[in-house]
């Protein structure tokens, strides 16, 4: 019935524990045993109650207290402990019992203790204050009853295996639990691997679809949030904007003439001059076929005043006025088109460049009022003839 049926019994005094041996170890020969089997075999059919059922205890002596804490040591290392101990008080000239006790409980501490004496050496207060309030703790008073030691040790025995069962129960579950928490640990560890690498996936997408591709420059998909941002920014720090817009006039028909590639080596050649003669915080931006699109998509019942292209190109210039855009302009551009007309056998591309600049103070434009403005009286100018709006 029991994994650990183990009972030490403590006490020098050797008719003690040949009391322990006929109240706990099972007689086949017993006078009452043997009636009861004749009473069962003559009766079986008048009385079918069950017999009691035999618990065979295996039990070990010790005569004094050193010599039971190193049965229990032994016991431990061989993992097959004792599951009840019965300890004697007075046991001269060793170690008395309430120091076996504490020295067992030191080795295995769910070993259940059951204190046999006759006397009162020590009271309850002074035991607990040695041993400590604990369930694993009785007093059998001598001389004992054999039904109270039967009783004890089959509450004590099945107390024990009880214990150890729910002690493996509780392990088993921490052990899942630990495992659980592991694979939790090492799935919440991938899942924040996964989502860094898709947030590096998404930023460079991002950052993919704001620089355009052949110039390294910003693309048209930041020029509503950057303008945005910079007004903001304008209007509370109270600094002007100026938008330089440009294109190369005849770009289409030299690009048909020599190609492709070297079309987008002039493009290149702009971009490299913008990137080296503009500020850091300038931006700089590339149009394309789809910037009308993408704008018109973006703000609702706008229609551009301009069909953008690919040789066409935007700048933001914060802390630039209309006294200074014209002169930046006018440098900037004739730096462009020498490096466009470079090599070149035919006549000499134009830039046509349109200059529009915001005072926060007494310009309230928003986006569409400022493409409007810029384009509103879109002539072809040409570096010759570079005019401010």
């Amino acid at each position: 019935m029991f994994n650990n049926t183990r009972i030490l019994i403590v006490d020098d005094n050797e008719s003690i524990h040949e009391d322990f041996n006929k109240i706990l170890i099972y007689h086949d020969n017993d006078q009452d045993n043997y009636l009861n089997r004749l009473e069962a075999s003559l009766f079986a059919e008048k009385n079918q109650q069950s017999q009691p059922e035999v618990f065979n205890y295996k039990i070990d002596h010790s005569y004094q207290g050193e010599e039971a804490v190193l049965k229990v040591k032994q016991a431990e290392e061989t993992q097959n402990p004792y599951a009840v101990v019965f300890v004697d008080v007075r046991m001269p000239p060793g170690i008395n019992g309430i120091e076996t006790v504490s020295r067992i409980w030191k080795i295995n501490p769910h070993t259940e203790i059951v204190i046999c004496s006759a006397y009162s050496d020590y009271s309850w207060n002074e035991i607990i204050n040695k041993l400590g309030a604990t369930d694993k703790l009785l007093f059998l008073h001598k001389p004992f009853y054999p039904v109270e030691v039967k009783q004890i040790a089959l509450s004590l025995v099945k107390k024990w295996n009880l214990g150890r069962k729910i002690e493996k129960a509780v392990n088993y579950l921490e052990d899942e639990v630990n495992k659980r928490t592991n694979e939790l640990n090492q799935l919440l560890q991938q899942c924040r691997l996964a989502n860094q690498l898709l947030e590096k996936n998404n930023q460079e997408l991002l950052n993919s679809s704001q620089v355009d591709p052949l110039t390294g420059l910003s693309s048209h998909k930041i020029i509503i949030p950057k303008l945005n941002e910079l007004l903001h920014e304008a209007k509370r720090n109270i600094f002007p904007i100026s938008i330089l817009f440009f294109g190369i006039k005849g770009f289409q028909s030299y690009q048909e003439q020599y190609g492709i590639d070297q079309g987008n080596e002039v493009l290149k050649k702009v971009a490299r001059i913008l990137s080296r003669k503009l500020r850091d915080y300038d931006i700089k931006i590339r149009c394309t076929d789809q910037t009308t699109d993408y704008l018109e998509e973006k703000v609702q019942n706008w229609q551009i005043p301009h069909s953008f292209g690919g040789d066409e190109f935007i700048l933001l210039l914060p802390y630039c006025d209309n006294k200074n855009l014209p002169h930046i302009a006018k440098r900037l551009i004739k730096m462009i088109t020498k490096a466009c007309n470079e090599n070149l056998l035919t006549p000499e591309l134009e830039i046509e460049a349109f200059l529009l600049s915001i005072d926060p103070i007494s310009d309230h434009l928003d986006i569409q009022e400022i493409f409007q403005k810029l384009f509103e009286k879109q002539n072809n100018k040409t570096i010759k003839n570079i005019q401010t709006f």
